[in-house]
């Protein structure tokens, strides 16, 4: 589960990128519903940062039950006798995760702007 999460969250990082590159591209042609959420993407993107540095979900492996802490890239865990699992990806795990929320509004801009142009007569993206 653990390994399916970071996958995933190392995809949504990369999309997140490309969605941040292709909206700034064609900005001048979003729909104005979406222009206040692109004047306020930063803010979104900060909360949902911050926010994930309090998720935690459990998880079992080798006989023992942990509490995990990073989403979706693990940063650190314990388990059920309070050992921690912390090492030297800790750091670059939750930076990493900060990243892929705090881009992440771009994402749903760009999914929605697409649907938008689409409805409108044809993609210009």
């Amino acid at each position: 589960m653990v390994t399916a999460f970071s996958i995933a969250g190392l995809v949504l990082f990369g999309l997140s990128l490309w969605a941040w590159r292709q909206n700034r591209r064609v900005m001048p042609q979003l729909p104005p519903k979406l222009i206040f959420l692109w004047k306020w993407r930063w803010a979104l993107g900060l909360a949902l940062a911050v926010g994930d540095y309090f998720i935690q979900y459990h998880a079992d492996g080798g006989g023992d039950h942990y509490t995990v802490h990073g989403f979706p890239i693990m940063a650190y865990a314990f388990d059920q006798r309070g050992f921690d699992y912390v090492g030297a990806i800790t750091l670059p795990a939750i930076l990493l995760n900060a990243a892929i929320f705090l881009l992440m509004p771009h994402l749903f801009i760009w999914v929605y702007g697409m649907r938008e142009r689409w409805a409108s007569g044809g993609p210009s993206a």
